[in-house]
């Protein structure tokens, strides 16, 4: 094979993989009023559980700039469809 071929073949492979995937609304809990922030692609919901995701505290309120600092560390708990809901994990 030519290194050409196995080039389109690497590619081919790559797409099959982000076909797979699903892209699902990650909801915070209840005590920030199940706002959105952000989006997360997945192969298995069951997989995608315990995925951590950190977000600033001003990217939830958008309010105070000075909110930049407080750091909350987010952790996936339940997929259902296109959403899927967190726990708080920790904050810094």
């Amino acid at each position: 094979m030519t290194d050409k071929s196995l080039k389109n073949k690497k590619i081919s492979k790559m797409k099959d993989k982000l076909k797979e995937k699903k892209v699902v609304n990650v909801i915070t809990s209840d005590s920030f009023n199940n706002l959105n922030i952000g989006y997360v692609p997945i192969t298995d919901d069951e997989n995608s559980k315990g995925r951590i995701l950190e977000v600033t505290l001003w990217d939830i309120l958008k309010g105070d700039p000075s909110q930049h600092q407080y750091k909350i560390i987010f952790q996936i708990d339940n997929v259902t469809d296109t959403k899927a809901k967190t726990v708080i994990k920790r904050y810094k």
